[in-house]
């Protein structure tokens, strides 16, 4: 450094006193030292801001996710269902007062679902929606000029008299419609979205619209329906509005001036937190979608713009993108992540951070740092001048004397007298220098002029820096051209100068390498060495020298040849290789190259059916990971070889033109099942990509696929469970109704109607309190609120059936509230205690006393005295129970095991006291989480329990587990030992089955039991729920 500054200060003022030589560099090396450190700590700062933001943003961004894959999952599961109830021919798409009746009963299951509609072929079309949103609830009111409120359901419905007339009714409590409030003319046959979902005949999500009605951005999840012969019927779909999507994203308050907006790999946006209308021009005709670089907010727009000029195309981000761009000269934190779904939801969140947020304690920082460093410049000046001045008269006279010499006049003599030491000894050496220099400047001089022609040659015709140095000093006397074009110098900045203080050596051990070398051997060839040019710029180099005596003194001829391109590629090349082979051989994807012997065409002036038997026979695996082998059960050997012919030997011709649509595309996305080479059938998605050549030649090919076996099984199973589910509702012995909040009928199934002796329709819609007997009617608005603010009731009643007998009945009933606490609905189990009760007037007495020893004794054999709730004796005694009967029946029969997580550390830590006051808890809230009287929990042994759930499929008990897992979730325990969470949780496992002959119910607990033990190595806090196939 200081010899750069003193070139420096020789360029630009041609003489400098001692003083500034003294003074400027040592004030210059404080002001360096502290703005280096006040720099650092501004960089550090930054660098922790950075990572605070993209911590916050991979935060938001899962928490946007997460809401995502909830909020379009219910539309899917929808029309899924009412799919399958088409297919297993239980709902008929050609009979509307059914197909009103499953949507309407879909529409009161879900509150959150925003619609559910079928669309026939003919025309016709049925279904219901819901007013979620302010907005939606604004336009509607606008449109229908009535008084509505969020949560409102409406009917929309296509008549065959009025095709091409889109009606929509406000209904009563049962889904009829009361009264025509719109009437939108509308061919849906003729939308795009129709259209879109008939083409792509399996469920998908429709590309996004514009509403006719109230003009909002929507989006549907659709099915195709076709009748047995494959004659599509219609379609299946529940839309929703995009709005919603908008007003989650400004409720997500993660930064001052945050920002987030979704947007379509097309670019157009979806939703934004800014609540910007995703229309223009917001007037209702000719209105189109809005682009993201055309947003009316700014930061939105020029971020998107950045975004695009960037990337130049959003369909080749597939993987989650952190990077910071500038707006209004202020940097700003991006992250984008890519959001896919099974039914071909493609989006793009990004999220915008700015760093100003984070900036002002930093900026606070700098000032304080700016200060001191001002305050070190004016120290480091006073100190410098007072040092100065104690050697700068000395030295001026030496100086004099040496430009005196420079002049030629050799024969200069100093004084020797000083009180400083180094003073004196400077001024003998300086006199001895003199008499030196006078003696050797005439053979130097001579020597020179004849070396100089010798030499000039070699210099400047050689395309590498060469340097001639002192051999005892390294100081440089000579240099060519092509050593100032390196080192990006002058001569005048080179020569004179030893390579320490040019700084040359990035690495001083290579200097001593260098040196040992050349004076043991007296050369050195092609050490490969790194040189710092006075850019700072590192190159690497291989140095070779040699020992020569150049007029009496010994020098070094030193040659340079620049290889940092060479290094640069070469260690490239070696971190791309091993990065793909890491990635190869670890990913749990398979991965495969099917590489050609030679290149071919694939374009219009070849024949492609000729191309195709080419590769068909000549195109083969290359190479192949573990996990590829691991799919399809082959050794390395019997993969490594395989053809296009080998892989679709079954079905060629089918073969032969997905490889042509491949070919064509250059890509391939499949879901496909296949066979392994064992002969057990696997369902693979892969993804596969042609390479090519710099002609553009197909070279081969590049694979992934991925096992999806489970998934496809997990749908079958889904579709058993519901069907069972609905089985069990209309055939269950034990008669049901649901009330609503006036206690009228708005359900029954068929064991109630033949309890009252009515049909369902003389049912439904009357009041509860019509069928009680003429003494208990005029209490019956009473009882039903205390019920009503209870939530749960037992009591006895007496009904009246329909020709006038008198019964007793024995109701069991539990309180259902929305999500947002409100009265929803009652459901109700009755029994028909009649004839009990007219027993009972007999055996009253004697009973009483038999009664109250019986209590006793099971309380004390089948109760648990800890907890309160049955225990094992009383389980193992139920369970054979329930499985002998529904084995007569052949009804399901359902089991939940589960047992509280990192219990041991619990103990541990908290004391058996409280650990047996934590299991006393999680038995209450357990039992509390069961709604019927057939349903047992017990306590199965320690800290494990058990369900009962007789007449209850897969999906019912999946229900159970869930509450049961929330209810001890609320009791919020305290539990710092374990690893899933700060508070008590619970791991599940559920197993389903049919009663048999031939298997016993430790079959049912055997099931159970591993699904608990899979859940709990899954993660804990969780339920699995196991397949039993007998």
């Amino acid at each position: 450094m200081l010899y750069f500054l003193l070139r420096w200060l020789n360029i630009r003022q041609k003489q400098v006193n001692l003083r500034s030589v003294l003074v400027v560099p040592f004030v210059l090396q404080t002001v360096g030292i502290v703005s280096l450190v006040g720099y650092l700590s501004f960089q550090s700062g930054q660098k922790a801001v950075e990572n605070l933001a993209n911590q916050m943003m991979a935060q938001v961004g899962e928490r946007i996710s997460d809401r995502l894959t909830n909020y379009l999952s219910l539309p899917h599961q929808v029309v899924a269902t009412n799919n399958l109830a088409v297919k297993q021919l239980t709902l008929n798409p050609q009979n509307f007062l059914q197909l009103r009746q499953q949507l309407w009963q879909q529409m009161i299951l879900n509150s959150s679902l925003a619609s559910n509609y079928f669309w026939s072929t003919q025309g016709e079309a049925i279904g219901y929606g819901r007013i979620l949103t302010e907005e939606s609830r604004q336009k509607a009111e606008k449109l229908t000029k009535e008084k509505l409120s969020i949560g409102t359901i409406y009917l929309m419905e296509i008549s065959k008299n009025n095709l091409n007339q889109r009606k929509f009714f406000l209904v009563d409590n049962q889904g009829n419609p009361q009264k025509l409030v719109y009437t939108l003319p509308d061919n849906f046959r003729q939308l795009p979205w129709f259209s879109y979902a008939k083409e792509k005949g399996k469920q998908t999500w429709t590309p996004i619209f514009i509403y006719h009605a109230n003009f909002i951005l929507g989006m549907q999840a659709s099915v195709p329906i076709y009748q047995p012969k494959g004659k599509f019927q219609g379609l299946f779909t529940s839309s929703f509005s995009l709005a919603d999507i908008s007003t989650f994203l400004n409720k997500l308050k993660f930064s001052p001036t945050g920002q987030t907006f979704i947007m379509e790999r097309s670019g157009k946006l979806v939703a934004t937190s800014t609540l910007e209308s995703p229309i223009f021009p917001q007037k209702k005709s000719k209105q189109q979608r809005l682009l993201a670089v055309n947003s009316q907010d700014a930061k939105t727009r020029e971020i998107a713009q950045k975004l695009r000029k960037k990337f130049s195309n959003y369909q080749n981000w597939k993987t989650v993108k952190e990077l910071s761009l500038t707006y209004k000269n202020q940097r700003q934190f991006i992250r984008v992540i890519p959001y896919q779904d099974l039914y071909g939801l493609d989006w793009l969140i990004i999220i915008i951070v700015p760093e100003s947020d984070f900036m002002n304690e930093i900026k606070a920082n700098t000032w304080k740092t700016i200060f001191l460093s001002v305050g070190a410049l004016g120290i480091a000046i006073a100190l410098g001048l007072f040092t100065a001045n104690q050697i700068t008269i000395r030295i001026t006279q030496i100086n004099q004397a040496s430009q005196a010499m420079a002049l030629g006049n050799l024969g200069q003599h100093l004084s020797t007298e000083s009180q400083v030491k180094e003073l004196r000894e400077l001024a003998q050496s300086f006199n001895l220098m003199a008499e030196q220099l006078r003696d050797s400047f005439n053979q130097i001089k001579t020597a020179f002029l004849d070396s100089e022609e010798k030499f000039t040659t070699i210099f400047r015709t050689s395309p590498d820096p060469i340097a001639i140095l002192t051999l005892v000093e390294g100081r440089i006397i000579e240099i060519n051209n092509h050593c100032t074009d390196f080192f990006g110098c002058s001569r005048e900045d080179l020569i004179g100068y030893t390579t320490l203080e040019l700084g040359i050596w990035n690495n001083l051990k290579d200097r001593k390498t260098f040196r040992k070398i050349l004076q043991n051997q007296g050369r050195v060839d092609n050490l490969e060495v790194n040189f710092k040019l006075k850019s700072k710029s590192i190159r690497t180099v291989l140095i070779s020298a040699e020992i020569c005596n150049l007029e009496g003194r010994d020098c070094a001829i030193v040659l340079i040849k620049d290889i940092s391109d060479r290094k640069r590629v070469e260690a490239a090349l070696r971190q791309s290789k091993a990065q793909l082979e890491l990635f190869f051989s670890q990913s749990l994807d398979g991965f495969f190259f099917m590489m050609l012997d030679r290149p071919v065409k694939w374009d219009e002036t070849v024949d492609k059916e000729q191309v195709l038997d080419y590769i068909f026979t000549h195109q083969k695996v290359t190479k192949v990971n573990d996990a590829m082998l691991e799919q399809y059960r082959a050794s390395r050997e019997q993969f490594i070889g395989l053809t296009p012919n080998d892989f679709f030997a079954h079905n060629l011709n089918e073969g032969r033109q997905v490889w042509r649509n491949f070919f064509d595309a250059g890509q391939l996305h499949i879901e496909t099942d296949e066979r392994r080479f064992d002969g057990s059938q696997i369902w693979i998605e892969g993804y596969y990509i042609c390479l090519y050549n710099e002609q553009g030649e197909i070279t081969g090919h590049f694979g992934v696929q991925r096992d999806v076996s489970e998934r496809k099984l997990a749908e079958v199973a889904l579709r058993e469970s519901e069907e069972r589910f609905r089985n069990l509702f209309e055939n269950s012995p034990v008669a049901y109704q649901s009330l609503d909040k006036e206690g009228c009928f708005i359900e029954v199934n068929s064991e109630l109607c033949d309890l009252l002796g009515y049909t369902r329709e003389e049912i439904i819609g009357k009041s509860f309190g019509d069928f009680w007997s003429q003494e208990n009617k005029y209490i019956f608005s009473k009882k039903f609120a205390c019920f009503k603010n209870d939530g749960i009731t037992r009591s006895e009643l007496r009904l009246i059936q329909k020709y006038g007998a008198e019964i007793t009945v024995l109701l069991e009933g539990r309180v259902q509230y929305d999500n947002n606490g409100q009265f929803l609905k009652t459901h109700c189990i009755l029994y028909n205690i009649t004839e009990r009760k007219e027993m009972e007037k007999v055996l009253r007495l004697t009973r009483a006393k038999l009664l109250q020893a019986n209590r006793k004794l099971e309380k004390l054999v089948n109760i648990d005295s800890l907890t309160q709730i049955a225990n094992r004796r009383r389980f193992d005694d139920y369970l054979k129970k329930e499985w002998q009967r529904l084995l007569r029946e052949q009804k399901i029969l359902s089991l939940i095991m589960f047992d509280v997580d990192y219990f041991k550390r619990y103990n541990d830590r908290y004391g058996h006291q409280e650990g047996d006051e934590c299991l006393i808890k999680i038995a209450q809230a357990a039992q509390k989480a069961l709604y019927r009287p057939t349903d047992l929990v017990a306590r199965y042994g320690g800290e494990e329990f058990a369900v009962i759930l007789p007449n209850t499929n897969q999906a019912g008990a999946i229900m159970v587990a869930e509450r049961i897992r929330e209810a001890i979730k609320k009791l919020s325990i305290p539990h710092s030992g374990s690893e899933v969470s700060d508070r008590v949780t619970i791991s599940l496992g559920i197993a389903s089955l049919i009663p048999k002959a031939e298997i016993c119910s430790e079959i049912l607990v055997e099931q159970a039991d591993q699904a608990l033990y899979i859940a709990k190595n899954q993660g804990r806090d969780r339920f699995f729920v196991t397949s039993i196939n007998r």
